[in-house]
């Protein structure tokens, strides 16, 4: 090799690649989704470029092209597709929420916080203050933030 050529880029093994993928990403199986393991909730495949590209500025270009690339060769689901769990033990990787669940009959519908669960129970059950409180607190996760919020509940035991 003379002085002029130029050295081909470091190239990971598969399993080395895995792994620096895990430091920032999780993949989880069961649900078809990609989990930043820094916020704590789920990108969607086609997020993730500018996910990294915003949210990331830190880490270094190489790796949010592999991290990219790693995830294009993953088969996700869409997040309207993403299954809701239907156990009660909290989703690893996903940050943990205090939250509110409205206790109206055959009501599971899950809040972040009480100003929008009062606006719930007024327009959805006709609720009054003089009800009385029509809701608890519920430990909750979301695998998506912004548009495609959408509250989970676990029991805490």
């Amino acid at each position: 090799m003379n002085g002029n050529e130029i050295k081909p880029a470091v190239k990971f093994s598969l399993c080395e690649q895995s792994t620096q993928m895990e430091d920032y990403i999780i993949h989880n199986h069961q649900y078809g989704i990609i989990i930043c393991r820094q916020h704590k909730y789920a990108v969607p495949k086609n997020w993730i470029r500018r996910h990294f590209q915003e949210q990331h500025k830190d880490v270094p270009l190489e790796t949010r092209q592999n991290i990219e690339a790693y995830v294009a060769d993953l088969n996700l689901l869409p997040p309207s597709e993403v299954p809701l769990p239907e156990s009660t033990i909290p989703v690893e990787g996903l940050a943990l929420y205090n939250g509110y669940k409205c206790l109206y009959d055959e009501c599971d519908e899950l809040k972040g916080t009480v100003k929008s669960m009062v606006k719930h129970c007024k327009y959805e059950h006709k609720w009054i203050k003089s009800v009385g409180v029509k809701w608890t607190a519920q430990a909750m996760q979301t695998f998506f933030v912004s548009s495609h919020l959408k509250y989970i509940s676990f029991n805490c035991s």
